[in-house]
Order: C-alpha cells, then structure tokens, then sequence
C-alpha cells in the first residue's frame, strides 16, 4: 500500500525515536504543523523537503516514494505552492525544482498533468522565455509531459485531457497537420452520459443527487460555451455583424447565469478577446464598453480566481471540492493583472486607443487594481 510523505514522516519519526517537537525545532515550525502533516490535513512545503530528509539522513527520493501516488489534496497543495514559486522574479530555481519533483512522482500521472498545466500556465514566468528559441523548447517540453500521461495512464479522464492538451502544444508549436492527426479532422459527436446518470438516480428516489448532476453538466457545458465563444470571436473578425451577434448573446448567457459572480475569470477571458476584437474592427465605442465592463468586474469581484456555487448552481461545490485544484482556478490573480495590463498598453490593435482618455481612464484604473494586488501579497 503507498503511504503519503505526511506517514512517511511519522514511519521515520517513530523508527528514530524522534519527538514532533523535536522535528519542528529542526525545521523551524510549529509542533501542531508537524501534527497536521502526519494526520494528512497540510502538507510541508516544497523548500522543507531537503531539510527533512537531513533530518532523518534519507533521500528525498525515499522520503516521497518515488511510485508514490499523490491525493487530490496533496497535488494541489504541490501545484500551488510551485505556483507561488514561479511568480517571484527572484527565484530562478523553481523550475528545477519543479522538473525534479516531477520526476520523482512519474507514474503518478494525475501529478504529472498537473505540472504541465502549471508549466504552460505559467510560461512567461520561466527563464529566457522571452527567447522564441527558448520558448519552443519549453512547449516541447511541456507537451512530452502530456504524452507521458496520455501513453502510460489508464483513468479515463486524465487521458482525456492530456490528448486535448498536447493538441493544444502542437498547435502553439505551429504544428496544425499533427493537431489533425491526433484529434481528427472531424467534430466528434457528443453523446452526454450526464443525462443517463442523473435518470438512473432519479429512478433510484435520489433526486438530490440528480439535481445535482444535472447543475454540474449544466454548469461545465456553459463554460464550455463561453469559452468556445472566446476562442470564435478572432474567426468572425472578417464578418463584423456575427462578431456582435456572439458577442452580444455570449454576454446574455453570462448575465442570465450569473457567470460573472460564479466564474469571474472565464467571464475576464471574453471580455478581454472581446475588446481586442473590436479594437481590430475599429468600433472604438464598443472598445471602450467592453474594457469598462472588464475593469469592473475585475474591481468588484471578491476572489476573482475561485469557482464559485451561487443561488441557482447550489449544489456544484462537491463537484468542484473534488476537481484536482479545488475551487482554485490554475492561474493566479497579481499573474492575470500583469498579463492584462500588457495586453492593452502593447497590443497592437490598441495603439491608436492610447491617445483615448477614456480609454486611458479605464487603463488606470486597471494599473491602480495591479498596484494594490502588489502591495497586498
């Protein structure tokens, strides 16, 4: 049976004949952390790793099982704190750090996806990635990751996403004739089982439990929409009235679902290629609409970057309690307000909304909300 780097903690603590106290003393933490690590509620952050296995003179490798498989728990906890890792500019070394520990937890391929998530979702924090040269290895690199998983796992939807991701690194890498034949040339047709379960526990007298398959369908196909919209809108951009037609039904669908409070980050998303878009057809109203809609949103949300249920979606929490990341989504909100701020001083299809006070306005209230973000971490 594998046992979690918290047991493995207690199993040498015990073998050495070592006191929780005098463990936390070594490490310079608290005796009620070293408890929570070995009941399994937190796990030791990554930089602790080498000090412990001093302490009980093991490997690392040995302290971590390298056949280890991680819990949900364990992998976000990891993906969050390299997530932190990789966004100070000071520390070069977390992308080592990150590629070691990838290795050591290989065959735990649910881990191994995750890292790849964080990789790609965290490109431009990686050294040089500014180098186009650079760059491509990374990708490459990081779509090597996801063949791993597709090749080796065998649960059904971490393969699931490791084929769509790897899809998603060719077609970065400028490589369309490999996404072809990889996903096929051809719209699979969807054949939901959500409706056949929640019927089966309707039939069962569990209509709770079915209410709530039918919300998590429903919830995770609206995403879908959202961001299928998203991605059509650079399509339309030579068929002006479509790309306000989807624009604007796209924004009714936020609206009536409440998407702006329940998944604020998706909404950003849109309303972001929405005003590049219409930077690029030059609808300079429009532009400002758009960018003022985002800049609200982005100050009135109050955790912009967590999933959230609401009156109507109130019984998907299990659901998202249970995605590998929680209610956390992959990218972190100072990361988001950097990227946005680059977006609308240095794309191109807003260098003549520069001289725009209205666009400027909107612009400073955006720096304003970065600047904040900074002096809050």
């Amino acid at each position: 049976m594998e046992i979690g780097i918290g047991q493995k903690i207690s199993q040498e603590r015990g073998k050495q004949k070592k006191t929780q106290q005098e463990l936390a003393d070594f490490l310079g933490v608290s005796k009620a952390a070293i408890s929570k690590w070995e009941t399994g509620k937190s796990y030791p952050d990554i930089t602790l790793l080498p000090m412990i296995a001093a302490y009980f003179n093991v490997t690392i490798d040995e302290l971590v099982n390298d056949n280890a498989q991680l819990s949900k728990e364990e992998i976000r906890h990891f993906y969050q704190s390299f997530s932190v890792a990789l966004e100070q500019v000071s520390d070069p070394s977390a992308l080592e750090e990150i590629r070691q520990f990838t290795r050591r937890y290989y065959n735990c391929y649910p881990l191994v996806l995750q890292m790849g998530i964080l990789l790609l979702n965290h490109l431009d924090q990686l050294p040089q990635s500014n180098d186009s040269n650079q760059r491509q290895r990374y990708l490459e690199e990081i779509k090597q990751l996801f063949v791993h998983v597709r090749q080796k796992s065998t649960e059904r939807e971490v393969i699931d996403q490791s084929l769509k991701l790897e899809g998603y690194l060719l077609l970065l890498l400028q490589r369309p004739e490999e996404v072809l034949i990889l996903l096929g040339e051809k719209v699979p047709t969807i054949l939901p089982a959500e409706t056949l379960i929640a019927s089966a526990f309707q039939l069962k007298g569990e209509e709770k439990v079915a209410d709530a398959i039918y919300q998590t369908a429903l919830y995770q196909y609206i995403c879908l929409l959202i961001n299928l919209t998203t991605n059509y809108l650079q399509l339309l951009l030579n068929q002006p009235e479509k790309f306000k037609i989807t624009v604007r039904q796209t924004e009714e669908i936020i609206d009536t679902y409440n998407f702006k409070k329940v998944h604020p980050l998706l909404v950003v998303s849109f309303l972001s290629a929405s005003t590049v878009g219409f930077a690029q057809l030059g609808l300079g109203e429009a532009v400002c609409r758009q960018f003022h809609q985002l800049v609200t949103l982005m100050e009135t949300s109050q955790s912009p970057t967590i999933l959230h249920a609401d009156a109507y979606f109130i019984n998907v929490d299990q659901w998202i309690d249970e995605l590998i990341l929680g209610n956390q989504t992959p990218r972190e909100w100072p990361l988001i307000q950097t990227s946005l701020v680059q977006l609308f001083e240095q794309h191109p299809a807003f260098i003549n909304y520069q001289s725009s006070e209205e666009f400027q306005r909107y612009l400073g209230r955006l720096k304003r909300l970065k600047k904040r973000g900074e002096a809050d971490e």
